[in-house]
């Protein structure tokens, strides 16, 4: 674990009093019965928008172009649940010496709030697969909490380069469900012992929780004991029952791979040492009296154990109950695996870690370490005390295996003081320098030995294998003579005799003289002559101490082979799934696990994970898919592919290796057990030529490595999509119509996932319904007698009457997309209940098209689109073209008035063309940029009946079904003739001529003795009878309206009825005027 001020130009500000903790003191709340992983929330940088902000970006990317530093501030955001522990992810780019200050607070309730504290790196986390600029925090205490903010600093460097924080996860935990005890008397050690001191078990600190959610270590014998500190509070704060509060939120930190998590499965350390020196059982398996569980601590781990002295021990002194406990737990391990804790040799791990082996030729490594000595220049950890108290440590463990008796000690080392070593011959020199204070030195013979000796070893367990073998040379003699450069060591082992050179003049305390087979019951010896063959006769060789280093074998691999594979169909269209399956075995002895996604089923669309194609296990780089992290030592199938020279997975969040898609294999894989599974990918293509891509296959282990070559799974070619563009599609009176489609067989996992409309398909089309956007909830029903499983899609022309911005939302339960002018704008994709979303963009003056898609698999069914216009207060639906007017089942076009045809691509490629034909004339093609054209502007449309047959083709040259819209052209209002004639009877007959097209006529009529125009009603036909009043005079004209105009007749000349008139006494019950 490192905490640096300047590193990798992370700034880290000091403003905590007390380094990690956040929090406020509060009432002890009422315990949470509940066990759960912790829970997550994600920042970006335009997340930050709703905070304090100066000379910053909104993303969080850029400084203005003055200021050399600047911060802004996030939300207070209320966490899914209370928390008293959190730790924080963070991914920046960082040029050199700019930086990224990140600091943090707390609060219970959003109103009492701790002070700012800031953000220490923890490489305790640390993994060589997380992406480049990847940064972790140590675990941070935050008392009872239920809000967090954050607030980012970024400073520029000195020429001028601008730091860029691109996400920031915040991982919370509620430790206090752990379970409460007072640790017994026997877990405290007062002074340090020798053999398995007492510890809570991982049960008493841990309860069900930890039993039930850890996974079963690897084993791997410990020839190495790594001490790290958690750089947390040194004391108990408020709100901390016990210190296995501490101890259950590291686990969990460690464990679960849930929401950013390690994914570890289980606490990454063996043991943990509390102040008062309570052991605490850490990583499954590490109490064990015959085998050594591997860790998580220093990313090399395999022959290592690792222990963590809880609290921060930069400055602070190291309890003296810790240091014992300390003490007498390496001592344990150091006498049961017969470890010299002040020797160095090969770390098994170290040769398998990028953090570790550049720094230790060989992978030989301090055999008690620190572990800033294991990771040189990567952390501080265990602290500049916890470090400086390891030579007291090392001393210590070394008195407690010290033997009591003089010759062989037993251990691996044979010192040229004890019985196993022995001079052949010569004279010699002694030095009170050497590995147990005391060494034999002589000088170059120049030819035949003069001086020999032998060491003589066999292991005290009788333990027969690999050996490393190291030669000790005191580096601290105080000769003036040069040491020689070309020692001849000859090495005896079960294999034969080899003899090595070795300079002994270089700066190695212990020398290398390779690895070699030995019987255990048989032993071995080294031997070493004056005779170098150098010329100077001055030439020092120090005889001193030889260490056999027992080499466990490996791990027993698991062994897995792909027996056989199939992809099919081998050619595919845009959009469509290519399956293959997979014939698995295990070859080998152990049980091979397996994890999520889930496979699925021959011949089962609908089971097992289908991947988009440009979906990746890690997610995109934009996110939009979820993440399907690795759990180490786990198995899954990988795939990837190459088109050409390019690999596929360009897009993904993180190296992936070439195999972008990942799948387990359902349930863990027994040995012997043949399995075979599907892997699924939909594929698109967005040009307007084949794709040819060859795929390939591995078996991957987490974390651990690849299982064999790649093979080759196929060639696979795709065809450009052949979905046709959606044309607009009206009624008999103009309205806008929406079709709908029954839902091709999906499966469930990849609707939820997919943000490409072109992924949910349709079969075929069952109807159409009348809409104008208005919200639809249809419950558990759907249009045209649907339930589930339908689509709906829409293309409209729509007039937008200003230039300005328009908002636009969007409801759907469950996906939904919509475009403008063939471009997305608003995206609710997945399943999901009904939820809104919206954005704004600028439109100019004028015909615009719009495209809509929405789908419902199960449940409710709701959706509705609306707009929001330039300076109107509220969203609204979308008019119908608003100068289109609508007559009795036909529709009427008028002088200056659209009738306008759209159509959208829907995701696709976009539209091309429209090709139409006016009343079945001649062919015309009108190439457009857009997605709509007004026909109505075609010149040479007299007044009358017409029609319009149109399509449209996409870029790829799918074109839709041919569309027929029936219209009347009337440019001039309707000529009404009126005429008047009194009939003998008194009764006033009016007739009157008009055009064909006319719908209605309504009368009216003035009194001209007794006031204005008043109407008699609609009159049908082209003649009505008038019974006036005796003595009266009366004017009459008439209205006629075609549909699209009213206009006035004449107004006829003024008839007078007799007084003599008696029409109306036979007439009765008529309404007289």
């Amino acid at each position: 674990m490192r905490y640096r001020l300047l590193v990798l130009s992370v700034l880290l500000s000091v403003a905590l009093l007390q380094r990690g903790t956040w929090h406020v003191a509060q009432a002890t709340p009422v315990k949470d019965t509940t066990s759960h992983p912790p829970t997550a929330q994600t920042l970006t940088g335009s997340d930050f928008d709703g905070g304090a902000r100066k000379d910053v970006s909104h993303n969080g990317d850029s400084l203005a172009p003055t200021a050399a530093t600047g911060s802004f501030t996030s939300n207070v955001t209320q966490a899914p649940q209370a928390f008293n522990y959190l730790q924080l992810y963070w991914n920046a780019t960082i040029p050199v010496s700019a930086s990224v200050t990140i600091e943090g607070r707390v609060s219970p309730d959003s109103q009492s709030w701790s002070k700012w504290g800031s953000l220490a790196i923890s490489d305790d986390f640390l993994d060589p697969r997380d992406p480049a600029g990847t940064y972790w925090s140590g675990v941070i205490f935050a008392g009872d909490a239920r809000f967090w903010q954050l607030r980012v600093t970024l400073t520029r460097s000195p020429d001028g380069k601008v730091p860029a924080l691109h996400k920031i996860i915040v991982r919370m935990v509620d430790a206090r469900e752990g379970k409460k005890f007072t640790p017994p008397a026997s877990s405290i050690h007062p002074s340090a012992t020798l053999g398995q001191p007492a510890y809570v078990s991982r049960w008493e600190w841990g309860g069900s929780e930890v039993a039930n959610n850890s996974v079963p270590p690897d084993y791997y014998q410990a020839n190495h004991l790594v001490v790290h500190h958690t750089a947390d509070s040194n004391t108990l704060v408020s709100g901390e029952s016990s210190w296995a509060d501490r101890v259950m939120a590291e686990w969990r930190f460690h464990t679960y791979s849930t929401n950013g998590g390690r994914g570890w499965g289980d606490v990454g350390y063996n043991w943990l040492i509390d102040p008062n020196g309570v052991i605490y059982e850490g990583r499954w398996g590490s109490s064990s009296l015959t085998q050594d569980a591997v860790g998580f601590h220093d990313t090399a781990n395999y022959g290592s154990m690792g222990v963590v002295m809880i609290g921060t021990y930069d400055t602070a002194a190291v309890p003296t109950a810790l240091q014992n406990s300390l003490i007498s737990l390496l001592a344990w391990k150091a006498q049961q695996r017969q470890i010299d804790p002040f020797g160095s040799s090969y770390y098994y791990g170290c040769a398998y870690s990028s953090y570790c082996a550049p720094y230790h030729p060989g992978a030989v490594v301090l055999n008690l370490a620190g572990h800033r000595e294991v990771l040189p220049n990567h952390t501080d950890c265990p602290g500049d005390q916890g470090i400086n108290t390891l030579p007291s440590i090392r001393q210590a463990v070394a008195n407690l295996l010290a033997p009591t008796n003089p010759g062989n000690n037993g251990d691996n080392v044979i010192d040229d003081t004890e019985s196993g070593f022995h001079e052949q011959y010569g004279s010699w020199h002694d030095s009170p320098s050497g590995y147990n204070g005391h060494s034999f030195y002589t000088y170059n013979a120049a030819g035949e030995a003069q001086n020999d000796a032998v060491w003589n070893w066999k292991p005290s367990n009788g333990q027969s294998g690999t050996y490393s073998i190291d030669a000790h040379v005191p580096l601290d003699s105080g000769l003036t003579t040069p040491l020689t450069s070309n020692a001849q060591y000859t090495i005896h082992s079960a294999s034969g005799s080899t003899t090595v050179g070795r300079s002994q003049a270089g700066t190695n305390e212990w020398l290398n003289l390779g690895q070699y087979q030995f019987d255990g019951n048989a032993g071995g010896s080294v031997e070493l002559t004056d005779s170098t063959g150098e010329s100077d006769l001055a030439t020092t060789i120090f005889f001193d101490a030889i260490r056999w280093t027992y080499i466990p074998p490996a791990p027993a691999q698991p062994q897995i082979k792909m027996v056989s594979f199939q992809a099919t169909p081998t050619t595919v269209t845009a959009g469509e799934v290519v399956r293959i399956s997979f014939t698995v075995q295990n070859t080998g002895s152990t049980v091979l696990p397996t994890q999520d996604p889930q496979p699925g089923n021959s011949g089962d669309l609908t089971s097992g994970y289908v991947y988009d194609e440009n979906e990746c296990y890690l997610s995109n780089a934009g996110q939009t898919y979820p993440t399907l992290p690795k759990v180490t030592g786990d198995f899954r199938l990988a795939m990837g592919g190459m088109e050409g020279s390019s690999p596929l997975g360009s897009d993904c969040q993180g190296d992936v290796g070439g195999h972008p898609w990942r799948w387990g294999f359902g349930t863990a894989l027994q040995p012997g057990e043949t399995r075979t599974v599907v892997a699924a990918i939909r594929f698109q293509n967005y040009t307007v030529y084949n794709r040819t891509i060859n795929l390939s296959a591995n078996l991957a282990q987490e974390n651990v490595g690849y299982m064999m070559q790649d093979v080759g799974v196929g060639t696979i070619t795709v065809k450009p999509e052949n979905h046709p563009p959606l044309p607009s599609q009206v009624d008999a009176q103009g309205y806008p119509l929406a079709q709908v489609y029954a839902m091709r067989v999906m499966p469930q996992s990849l609707l939820a996932r997919t943000s490409n409309p072109l992924s949910v398909d349709e079969d075929h089309l069952v109807g159409s319904f009348r809409w104008d956007g208005g919200d639809q909830g249809w419950g558990a029903g759907g249009p045209a007698g649907q339930t589930d499983q339908f689509i709906v899609e829409q293309a409209r022309p729509f007039y937008a009457p200003t230039d300005g911005t328009y908002t636009f939302e969007m409801t759907s339960d469950d996906g939904g997309w919509m475009w403008v002018d063939g471009n997305q704008v608003l995206d609710d994709h997945g399943l999901h209940v009904a939820t809104s979303v919206t954005n704004s963009i600028f439109l100019q003056a004028g015909l615009h098209s719009l495209g809509f898609k929405f789908f419902d698999y199960f449940g409710l069914a709701q959706t509705e689109y609306s707009w929001q216009p330039p300076g109107a207060g509220a969203l609204s639906s979308i008019p119908v073209l608003p100068t289109t007017q609508t007559g009795s089942n036909q529709i009427m076009i008028g002088a200056g008035q659209v009738l306008a045809v759209s159509a959208d691509d829907l995701g696709g490629m976009g539209i091309a063309q429209f090709t139409y034909w006016i009343d079945g004339g001649s062919e015309q093609i009108k190439p457009i940029s857009g997605t709509i054209i007004p026909l109505e502007s075609l010149p040479g449309l007299p007044d009358g009946p017409h029609s319009v047959r149109f399509n449209a083709t996409d870029w790829v040259g799918n074109i839709t079904p041919d569309q027929t819209i029936n219209f009347t052209m009337n440019t001039s209002p309707p000529q009404t003739s009126l005429t008047a004639q009194l009939a003998p009877s008194g009764v006033i007959q009016l007739s009157w001529i008009s055009n064909p097209d006319v719908k209605s006529f309504t009368l009216s009529v003035v009194d001209t003795g007794s006031g204005g125009w008043r109407s008699v009603g609609l009159v049908a036909g082209n003649s009505f009878s008038y019974f006036g009043t005796p003595g009266h005079s009366y004017q009459f004209k008439v209205t006629a309206n075609d549909g699209i105009y009213t206009a006035d007749s004449n107004t006829t000349s003024t008839i007078t009825v007799p007084s003599s008139a008696h029409f109306y006494r036979a007439m009765l019950p008529i309404l007289f005027h």
